[in-house]
């Protein structure tokens, strides 16, 4: 059984090349089969006949320059680093701590800098999930100087090559008094009890913002959290690519970091188009009775990471392109959930059975 759940974080996607800011495209499409493909927003990638794949492995970050930036005028306390894989732990007298390795970055300026995490998902959920349009949130956010400073950052702590590109998935500016204003709001509609409630303590103040983003690789995107889990029957592995960021003015306060890799270029491949992607998504679809209304709502291409399972690491593997059809189930007073179903863009076979 493939796994239905709720899906919190908005697919709108914003291209980030240098300064520029483009929005994806998109093209609404009526099937002709069953009525379960119906009005399908395709979100528009670059027209692509043919693509790489890569091996990839996870990626080595540069330690230093990423200690330069996000500990710059911090004194370190404790240090512990691997060489063999190019891992390191950071502990610093004021409380910030930094990890690297295995293709991720994790970074606390604050002590409480995770409940601060959790508590902007929940207040601002409404404004970042998948039934919104949250563009202007977006806009809004690639014209705040700081979002620029941030993003400058993360270029070079994630050490971009010319290939890959920063993509907002989502975004929002806030400040402290308005977070914490809506926080007793929830505590007042009872929705979170008192007791879970977070002390102001002035380390955010007024220029705040959440920023999440995944890569492009080649223009096509990784796969990323803010959109339905992957589910596999397979024994090779998968994971979402993202880099999760609150700051305030120039100050970073949370940087999680996840899946990205190093690559070894694979093959060149022919890809199937969109039609013939919606083709068999159709065809696979249209005798499934569900007891709930479902609707494809939006397609797009993406590259996916599956791990290779005779490897040593987890993070080995191959990126190859994969159609993605998001499916929204109406389930009335349950709520609206998210699901989705992914085909191999080379063979059209479906990623969940592949292998």
């Amino acid at each position: 059984m493939k796994k239905w759940f709720a899906l919190g974080l908005a697919l709108w996607m914003f291209l980030l090349p240098g300064c520029g800011i483009q929005t994806s495209s998109t093209v609404t499409e009526t099937g002709t089969q069953g009525g379960f493909v119906e009005n399908i927003t395709y979100t528009e990638s670059p027209e692509v006949t043919e693509c790489k794949t890569f091996s990839v492995h996870a990626r080595q970050f540069g330690i230093e320059i990423t200690k330069d930036i996000l500990l710059s005028g911090k004194t370190i306390v404790e240090e512990s680093i691997n060489p063999n894989n190019c891992s390191v732990w950071v502990d610093t007298s004021d409380g910030a701590s930094l990890s690297v390795g295995d293709g991720k970055i994790y970074y606390r300026g604050i002590d409480d800098a995770w409940d601060y995490y959790n508590l902007i998902s929940m207040v601002y959920g409404e404004r970042l999930a998948f039934s919104t349009d949250n563009s202007a949130e977006l806009k809004a956010c690639m014209e705040s100087p700081y979002v620029q400073s941030a993003i400058e950052k993360l270029e070079k702590i994630c050490s971009l090559s010319n290939d890959e590109t920063l993509l907002l998935w989502a975004g929002i500016l806030f400040s402290e008094n308005d977070l914490m204003e809506r926080q007793q709001q929830l505590i007042n509609e009872e929705f979170v009890s008192a007791e879970q409630k977070i002390i102001p303590n002035g380390n955010l103040g007024e220029n705040c913002y959440f920023l999440r983003f995944t890569l492009t690789k080649d223009g096509i995107p990784l796969a990323g959290t803010g959109e339905p889990d992957i589910s596999t029957m397979s024994e090779s592995q998968t994971m979402h690519s993202y880099i999760d960021i609150i700051g305030t003015g120039d100050s970073i306060l949370l940087l999680d970091v996840a899946g990205l890799f190093d690559y070894s270029e694979k093959d060149t491949v022919a890809v199937l188009s969109a039609s013939e992607a919606t083709k068999i998504f159709s065809e696979n679809f249209s005798n499934i009775v569900l007891p709930y209304p479902a609707e494809c709502d939006r397609y797009w291409l993406e590259y996916l990471f599956v791990s290779d399972p005779n490897a040593k690491s987890a993070f080995t593997g191959t990126l190859a392109p994969y159609w993605c059809f998001q499916i929204r189930h109406d389930e009335g007073e349950n709520g609206i959930f998210y699901s989705a179903e992914r085909y191999n863009a080379v063979t059209g076979e479906d990623f969940a059975y592949e292998g």
